[in-house]
């Protein structure tokens, strides 16, 4: 027999009864986590469109940026940061973004242990080209740093 105090009141329950109640209680935290479980794993959302559908405007068919909407949006960042760009400057670093572009992804098809990590360097050109575009002024704005 197995004694329970309970609000200052003393419960009798046979262990029988106390067993069987823990075995219930058990087995059914065990079968609602499984449940959670399968219920997790067999819900899947996709994001990206199927690749039978037609890809908006200025997106290849997975839904990420063309090159060229990449490439502007960069510019459109560069513009935002610095001020007003002229037609020339937009245009060489569209130009500029898209041979970057490039560069990846030659580097990404010839990853090798030596050169673990070689688009940093890339990056790092990248960005010394544009500094030498840049008037006096755009490039006094560009390099203040932003979180200031």
């Amino acid at each position: 027999m197995l004694i329970i105090i309970h609000n200052s009141s003393l419960i009798f329950i046979s262990m029988k009864k106390f067993s069987l109640a823990i075995a219930i209680f058990a087995v059914s935290f065990v079968s609602a986590n499984t449940f959670a479980q399968q219920a997790n794993t067999s819900v899947t959302t996709t994001t990206t469109a199927p690749k039978s559908a037609k890809p908006t405007e200025g997106y290849n068919v997975d839904n990420h940026m063309s090159r060229d909407k990449r490439a502007e949006a960069r510019t459109a960042r560069v513009e935002q940061r610095v001020g007003t760009l002229t037609a020339e400057q937009k245009t060489k670093l569209k130009a500029l973004f898209l041979a970057e572009f490039d560069q990846l992804e030659q580097a990404k098809s010839t990853l090798s242990p030596e050169n673990k990590n070689p688009f940093g360097a890339i990056r790092k050109k990248t960005d010394e080209q544009i500094r030498a575009m840049l008037s006096p002024e755009q490039l006094t704005k560009y390099t203040t740093p932003r979180c200031s």
